[in-house]
């Protein structure tokens, strides 16, 4: 057991690597978001008494849509991972979803065909 998950973990090195940088990058930018947030307590005040955005809430809003960016990727990564885990391989997912038996479904209407041009 220790030996394959060493071997599934050096197999997928790469992308383990890049769900650690993205998981820190959006760790940081979340911080800094939220630090944005709680130190434009006036600007978010003044946004909700008359409509008007200032400069620094379109920073906190543009790097808010920036984070929202880097999470999606993070949770794209992480299902990559996720369906690498259940499924380690191409057998693992043609066994799981039965793909030889939808081959066999797919080829039925011709077989029948050519079943009924005979009579």
């Amino acid at each position: 057991m220790k030996k394959s998950l060493q071997k599934w973990i050096t197999q997928n090195k790469k992308l383990l690597v890049i769900f650690g940088i993205t998981s820190l990058i959006t760790l940081v930018i979340t911080g800094i978001e939220v630090n944005l947030i709680l130190s434009s307590g006036n600007d978010l005040q003044e946004y909700a008494k008359t409509g008007v955005i200032s400069k620094e809430l379109k920073t906190v809003g543009f790097l808010g849509l920036f984070n929202c960016a880097i999470i999606a990727f993070w949770v794209i990564t992480f299902s990559i991972i996720f369906l690498k885990m259940i499924f380690p391989n191409r057998k693992a997912v043609k066994n799981a979803f039965f793909f030889d038996e939808l081959s066999f479904l797919k080829d039925m209407p011709n077989q029948l065909k050519k079943g009924l041009d005979r009579k």
